[in-house]
């Protein structure tokens, strides 16, 4: 994580904001704690989905890779929020389960959601 904030405090969208090397450490800083945070938090949720699911299927337990679609530009575009998740499920669910988990970027995943659970609700 320190090599990615001494990469953006070197970056051009620092060049318009006043103050020294060391404040714009503490801004990267903060901003790095609060995204580390919600990425925990987001992998905590996908964790606590998981072992419900997994009561009843058993899937990680056998062996069965299990796919988590995410979007959003957060998830696309920071690979540190990314790496966050991830550490939170291998920490919440141990090394051997939580390979067996892929999170994957899908565009418009509340929209295939949404036409997935119209579907399996439909009456032919």
């Amino acid at each position: 994580s320190t090599d990615w904030i001494n990469l953006l405090t070197q970056s051009r969208y620092w060049k318009q904001v006043k103050g020294d090397l060391k404040d714009r450490r503490r801004v990267m800083e903060v901003c790095d704690t609060v995204v580390k945070r919600g990425g925990r938090l987001a992998g905590a949720g996908i964790v606590a989905i998981l072992e419900r699911i997994e009561r009843e299927t058993k899937r990680l337990a056998s062996g069965q890779r299990t796919v988590v679609a995410m979007d959003g530009a957060l998830y696309e575009k920071y690979p540190q929020y990314r790496q966050y998740m991830q550490d939170a499920l291998v920490e919440l669910l141990g090394d051997e389960l939580a390979s067996h988990v892929q999170i994957k970027h899908t565009k418009d995943v509340s929209g295939l959601g949404a036409a997935l659970l119209a579907a399996t609700n439909s009456i032919y």
